[in-house]
């Protein structure tokens, strides 16, 4: 190659990068000079709002808000009706047209579509959606194996604090049916285990008592989470047993 195609090639490229430079100036984005104040702003409609729950499903497909509505529908069976509407990718608001309505889904559940947990959360003012915390859901426990001058509304709310926190205590379950079971709802982390029993001292000696879990979603009895089934469950299919090919699995979930 000649000295003079050396030097058409190199003025080339270097036309090409002034000219790459060119638009990139062209079209970049310019930030604002200054931050848009919106503080003075009243907020329209925030009666509306108060009225409203966002919320998260965790499904790995999608399912469309009809579907998402129709099954919420037939689990609270409210007096009033309810607007439903996609706000992002898996994320949802709801809007009630009944607030009494609205506490009391906030209150129960848990609720889920087609086995998937869908966690609601109160709307809050001015809270961008990667501010809400989706990591909780309530959840309703019995408890048997106590004495039964033990279930009392102090000792359970104790045990119940081995979840985190204890939302409310039956007590008209307490005395109604002393003796059979407490029940209590907490405030569950649902990336932690569930748990099966829970040892107690009591009298000089330690026994155990156990739980049971209400209305459960999709649950994960390997891993003991709940969201999942064992065919998506991650240390099940990396189990050394089971990745080694030396146990084989059943149908069960």
């Amino acid at each position: 190659m000649s000295s003079h195609d050396d030097q058409s090639e190199d003025e080339f490229e270097s036309d090409l990068e002034e000219l790459q430079d060119e638009l990139e100036e062209k079209w970049k984005i310019k930030a604002f000079p200054t931050e848009v104040d919106l503080e003075d702003l009243k907020d329209e409609g925030d009666t509306n709002w108060k009225r409203c729950l966002v919320g998260k499903l965790l499904a790995q497909r999608w399912i469309e808000d009809s579907v998402i509505k129709e099954e919420l529908h037939k689990s609270w069976k409210i007096k009033k009706d309810f607007e439903i509407c996609s706000i992002s990718t898996g994320y949802i608001n709801l809007r009630f047209q009944s607030y009494r309505d609205m506490k009391w889904v906030e209150t129960n559940g848990p609720w889920y579509v087609h086995g998937n947990i869908i966690i609601l959360i109160k709307w809050k003012s001015n809270t961008l959606l990667k501010e809400y915390s989706f990591n909780k859901i309530r959840i309703w426990v019995q408890i048997k194996g106590l004495p039964v001058e033990k279930y009392t509304k102090e000792v359970l709310q104790r045990i119940g604090q081995g979840f985190g926190q204890v939302l409310h205590v039956d007590e008209q379950n307490l005395s109604d049916k002393k003796g059979k079971f407490g029940h209590f709802q907490v405030s569950f982390t649902i990336k932690s285990p569930l748990i099966k029993e829970v040892p107690v001292k009591l009298g000089g000696r330690v026994f155990t008592v156990k739980f049971k879990y209400e209305k459960l979603p999709i649950f994960n009895f390997f891993c003991g989470l709940i969201g999942h089934e064992r065919r998506n469950c991650f240390d099940f299919h990396n189990h050394p047993l089971i990745s080694s090919g030396e146990c084989t699995t059943g149908k069960t979930p």
